[in-house]
């Protein structure tokens, strides 16, 4: 990954050696409000490895209308791990589980150019922007893998439309020790090598804001279990359902309360916490069977009156 040529063009444009073409342009870091005009709407297919995709074009009049092709994302490069020549690299497989939980198959994507349309290899040269489920807001999902630790910049005049963007970006993830920069001391590291003595781990998410679909969240949760009791409270297996409107109520996980009542919990259900009415709940919400109900039991989990909510 990052060869030594791109890292002198990009040190160059950082001191100012080099001019950038009237493209370049300085914006602010994502989200955007909109998409950038002409770019060309593709489907997810499948991620190769962490700046590499395949898409289906879906635009109409489109000369790969139909076709899968394979996109190599501009001005960025993450850390080996399918190239023979080179050896696996440190955060390489990190790298490819971000943009696979960011790019799911069958997610809308959006094909931005530069200068040179393919590379060496015949692969689409290409900024891949995504829309926010909650916001609607454009995302750039080459920067996003920079600034997140993921990916350092690799640009190769003519193509630096963002090279800018792209090292402010840089900056803030080395300055925050995010990604590869703690873990592996660096780019072009081998895995293998030792990383950095000091390296944090990566912190896990605080809610189900980061996530873009509720497919992301599961994403996640398969990869971070132990996210459990901040994304799947009521440990049913299902990561941000609420958020995403997959269920219409908050599922709270059942505790022992020891009989009593407790703070935020609806005292018809003495042995465990479930949040008052409204909004209604029913017994797939609340993931647990059997326990006591007494009236007026708002939530109707006792439904032949026998004292025991969700039975069965």
């Amino acid at each position: 990954m990052g060869r030594l040529g791109a890292w002198i063009i990009a040190l160059a444009l950082l001191a100012g050696l080099v001019t950038l073409p009237a493209a370049a342009q300085e914006v602010d870091r994502n989200p955007d409000d909109d998409l950038p005009e002409d770019t060309t709407e593709a489907v997810m297919v499948s991620v190769v490895d962490g700046d590499t995709i395949k898409v289906r074009i879906t635009e109409e009049d489109h000369p790969e209308e139909d076709e899968v092709v394979t996109v190599r994302l501009i001005g960025v490069d993450t850390p080996e791990t399918r190239d023979p020549n080179d050896p696996v690299e440190c955060y390489g497989a990190e790298a490819t589980k971000r943009t696979k939980r960011m790019l799911l198959k069958d997610r809308t994507v959006y094909l931005e150019a530069d200068v040179t349309d393919e590379d060496r290899y015949d692969r689409l040269l290409r900024y891949v922007w995504f829309e926010g489920k909650q916001d609607g807001k454009a995302y750039l999902a080459n920067e996003l893998l920079v600034a997140e630790g993921y990916a350092v910049v690799s640009t190769f005049p003519p193509d630096v439309k963002y090279v800018e963007r792209f090292t402010d970006a840089q900056d803030e993830a080395v300055e925050e020790e995010r990604g590869l920069w703690p873990a592996c001391g660096g780019a072009d590291t081998p895995l293998g090598e030792e990383p950095a003595a000091d390296a944090p781990e990566e912190p896990l998410v605080a809610d189900c804001s980061p996530f873009a679909s509720y497919e992301e969240a599961q994403a996640y949760y398969a990869d971070h279990p132990e996210a459990q009791s901040v994304i799947d409270p009521n440990a049913d297996g299902r990561a941000c359902e609420v958020w995403f409107g997959v269920d219409q109520a908050p599922a709270a996980p059942p505790v022992d309360t020891g009989g009593a009542p407790a703070a935020g919990c609806d005292p018809s259900y003495p042995g465990v916490c479930i949040p008052p009415y409204p909004p209604d709940l029913d017994c797939g919400q609340v993931g647990v069977r059997g326990f006591a109900v007494v009236p007026p039991d708002p939530h109707g989990f006792d439904g032949d009156g026998d004292g025991v909510g969700c039975e069965s």
